[in-house]
This record gives C-alpha cells, sequence and structure tokens, in this order.
C-alpha cells in the first residue's frame, strides 16, 4: 500500500493479479493522466515512449520488434522506472484541479475494480443474447421495411453513399455542412 507512481497500472495489476498479488498504494497512473490530458488523442500517444519524448523531448530506446536479434535492447525496468518517474510531475501539473480529482477519486479506485472484471469475465446465457438479437434483427427490418416504402424502392442502408443520392437527390432534403 505504499505510494506508487506507475505508467498502465492497469496492466501492472492483472500480471500482478495472475500471481496472486494485489497491488495497492497507485496514487498516479501517467498513463491516466495523459490520457485525462488528451482524451481525443489516439491510443499510440499515451505509450509511455510517446509521453517521454512529448514531455521530456527525450527519445526511449526501443528494439526494432521485426529484427531477430534487436540492435537495441529493451530498456530495463530501471530505465522504465526513470522515465515514468520523471514524467510524472509534469503530466500531473497538465492537469486542472477538477480533472486531477476525476484522476484521483474515480480513475485509480475504479482501475482495480476493472481489473477484477476483466480477470473474472462474464457469463453469457447465449440462449438470451440470441433470442435478443433476432428481436432486434426484426426490428431493424421492419425499420428498413419502412424506410423502402418511404423512398419508393430498395436501398442498401449501411452505404452512404446510396443514403446520400436519396435523401438529397431524390428526397430533395437540403444539404448542410458536414460536422464533427
Amino acid at each position: 500500500d505504499h505510494p506508487k507512481v506507475l505508467h498502465d497500472a492497469k496492466l501492472q495489476r492483472r500480471w500482478l493479479w495472475a500471481a496472486g498479488i494485489d497491488l495497492g498504494g497507485v496514487v498516479l497512473d501517467t498513463r491516466i493522466s495523459a490520457w485525462l490530458a488528451a482524451p481525443t488523442a489516439l491510443a499510440k500517444t499515451y505509450e509511455l515512449d510517446h509521453q517521454v519524448f512529448t514531455v521530456l523531448g527525450e527519445t526511449m530506446p526501443k528494439p526494432d520488434p521485426s529484427q531477430l536479434v534487436p540492435d537495441v535492447e529493451p530498456s530495463a525496468i530501471g530505465t522504465i522506472a526513470w522515465y515514468v518517474a520523471r514524467i510524472a510531475g509534469p503530466l500531473r501539473d497538465a492537469l486542472d484541479e477538477g480533472t486531477r480529482g476525476v484522476e484521483s477519486d474515480i480513475e485509480l479506485p475504479l482501475q482495480p475494480v476493472l481489473t477484477r472484471m476483466e480477470n473474472a469475465g462474464v457469463t453469457i446465457d447465449a440462449g438470451v443474447l440470441e433470442r435478443i438479437h433476432a428481436e432486434m434483427r426484426e426490428r431493424a427490418d421492419g425499420h428498413a421495411q419502412d424506410a423502402f416504402a418511404e423512398i419508393g424502392h430498395e436501398v442498401n442502408l449501411g452505404s452512404p453513399k446510396q443514403l446520400q443520392t436519396v435523401l438529397f437527390d431524390e428526397l430533395g432534403m437540403p444539404k448542410t455542412r458536414a460536422t464533427k
């Protein structure tokens, strides 16, 4: 339970949990901090090497996975810990007070719960799932038939190009500017 700063603590928890060890005391996860600072960024931007480059302007040594015998050795655990310790402060400081509260009061306490859920898995009743699937398929087919009746012919409702032709050319809906 001693305070710890990690990068991707959920992964560390999974490894330790598999060995029968429950990891406590995580006070900061630099991956979570990076995600909270830029929640819409690409997933690879939350990786440690990307954060080291972004925060410190340094490049972590990284072996080429396509080489049978890499030219560069993978970073030792001590080196990784050194990088995590160096980016932790700046990443935490980049968050406003409210976001720091989200991190400490929601994200970090939720991590062990999510790890246990991922490791335990879920039980699914295949019969119930198949029944729900059939009901949803029937409803979707009904809506598709309604749309075809309104349009006057069948189209592939999964095709943006065909829908564009129907909506704007055939039905004359007003064209608007594309938005996110």
